[in-house]
């Protein structure tokens, strides 16, 4: 019997189970050792495996394996912890202070970790940006079933880095690009990923900046003290061609909004509708104004006027019906403080366009979405 002490042991495991897809989902917990000191890698059912160095006294390197739901209760535990593997036990104490936690192992077959190649293609970008993308973008493919992936177009030429996500679903389209400077040589590269997996991957890394790895089709995330081996990099379910939904925009009527006076009255919309995530938002486009609705299933409420102007007469009398929660979504992510908005009729896309920042960190938004049925 083994007896391993860690300090950070806890920080691999919460990584790993985020990525987790339920609570009988098979984890395997790995102890190696290597010239520049010992760490642990978990592995979630041989589609994810985090790498984290550890401070810890390892005789020799161990492994066992157990579910989310078991190993899930190490969490609760803070600082040091001291833990005993044994082959012939089917239990793993923990044991902290003069406490102890019992975690029940399972039969499965132990995992190698992959590495990338050393031709792989490497991408640094500031984790702050890839972060804050990831929280305004990638909520339209987050459990998202029909279009689970998200596009990562990365690029790098003349010490000015390029971060494209597109995120599409059969309501909206998102395009979003953010510019920084950079020391990575010239690069260009096209990845799908798992919206989910990204946002609660990218949601652990504590690294002022992060290195996306692409290596014979895999993606690895690494930073200096973890290595993320993201097997689950899109295959079948590829993202939509939202360059191409994108290029056919031709409008014919443009409004603007204030954006903190627009979601302020959206809000209160919600609130007037009880949050109700079926509750629709009418737009109607008069001349000096447009008009707010809020409906929901049992109520029709009064209008709240949204100062706006229009810049075709054409358009006055035109009504458009959206999804109130999803209206307040795409608005929420634009990052100027005028929002305009473009339309040709309140049955064909409606576009968002939008150009923020100083000339070297510009943060540009494409929304493309489709008003509902009245």
């Amino acid at each position: 019997m083994e007896i391993i002490t860690a300090t950070g042991i806890q920080k691999a495991i919460r990584t790993a189970v985020k990525a987790a897809t339920g609570p009988e989902t098979v984890v395997t917990i790995s102890g190696r050792k290597s010239q520049g000191g010992s760490f642990v890698v978990v592995y979630v059912n041989d589609l994810f495996s985090v790498k984290a160095a550890v401070k810890a006294t390892l005789e020799k390197e161990f492994a066992f394996t157990t579910t989310t739901s078991e190993i899930s209760k190490v969490l609760a535990i803070t600082g040091d912890v001291s833990f005993k593997v044994s082959d012939d036990e089917e239990i793993v104490p923990f044991t902290w202070g003069h406490n102890t936690l019992k975690i029940r192992k399972t039969e499965a077959k132990i995992p190698e970790m992959r590495r990338p190649e050393k031709d792989a293609k490497t991408f640094c970008i500031p984790t702050a940006l890839i972060k804050m993308m990831c929280r305004d973008t990638l909520w339209v493919n987050d459990g998202n079933e029909s279009f689970p992936n998200v596009r990562l177009k990365m690029e790098a030429a003349g010490g000015v880095g390029n971060l494209t996500v597109y995120a599409v679903d059969s309501k909206v389209v998102v395009k979003r690009t953010e510019q920084f400077a950079t020391t990575n040589p010239d690069f260009s590269e096209i990845v799908d990923i798992n919206a989910k997996h990204l946002k609660a991957l990218m949601s652990t890394i504590e690294d002022p900046s992060v290195d996306i790895v692409l290596s014979q089709g895999n993606l690895f995330l690494r930073t200096g003290s973890v290595v993320i081996d993201a097997k689950y990099t899109a295959c079948e379910n590829t993202v939509p061609d939202a360059e191409r939904v994108l290029s056919t925009k031709n409008s014919r009527y443009s409004v603007s909004f204030d954006k903190a006076d627009m979601l302020g009255k959206l809000r209160m919309s919600s609130t007037f509708t009880g949050n109700d995530r079926t509750a629709r938002a009418v737009l109607t486009f008069l001349k000096d104004e447009t008009r707010l609705e809020a409906v929901s299933e049992t109520t029709r409420f009064a209008d709240m006027q949204v100062l706006s102007e229009i810049s075709d007469e054409d358009a006055c009398g035109l009504t458009a019906t959206f999804s109130l929660s999803l209206l307040q979504d795409i608005l929420r992510i634009y990052p100027d403080d005028t929002i305009k908005l473009d339309f040709t009729s309140s049955t064909q896309p409606f576009w968002l366009c939008a150009e923020d920042g100083e000339e070297n960190e510009k943060s540009i938004l494409t929304a493309c979405f489709m008003p509902l049925k009245s």
